[in-house]
């Protein structure tokens, strides 16, 4: 090999190394072009949000009563104004029931009329009974 030759193949190597440099360079200059990065990061989001999804339904599926339970929690929760402001009326003709003092179907009547009353249910008369004598 001469040296005329092997300064020929050296410029040619040198040549197709800049080439293939070239190349490099532009495919990375693609590569995190911003037209790039905001496709690959939405398509990061959509899958992550897909996971997400099939997690949620796939632990939805084992454990209905759990989430049934989370979902009258969180509307307990979101009413929870109005529900405190009759819990009282409730309670009460709840325990007047119970202890006996309120019929069954008065027990589930319209408590408009006991709000009247302040919430308030007045027991029913009791007897008067005269001391034994003796």
């Amino acid at each position: 090999m001469t040296p005329r030759q092997s300064l020929l193949e050296a410029k040619q190597a040198a040549t197709a190394q800049r080439r293939r440099l070239a190349q490099r360079a532009e495919a990375t200059r693609m590569r995190i072009s911003p037209t790039r990065l905001k496709a690959d990061a939405a398509d990061s989001a959509r899958e992550q949000v897909a996971a997400i999804k099939n997690d949620s339904l796939a632990h939805i599926r084992a454990h209905p009563i759990l989430v049934a339970l989370g979902a009258v929690s969180l509307l307990a929760w979101i009413a929870r104004k109005p529900l405190l402001k009759r819990a009282p009326t409730a309670m009460s003709r709840l325990y007047a029931w119970v202890s006996g003092n309120l019929g069954f179907s008065e027990w589930l009547a319209n408590p408009a009329e006991d709000e009247a009353n302040d919430g308030e249910i007045s027991p029913p008369e009791m007897e008067q009974k005269e001391p034994p004598h003796g």
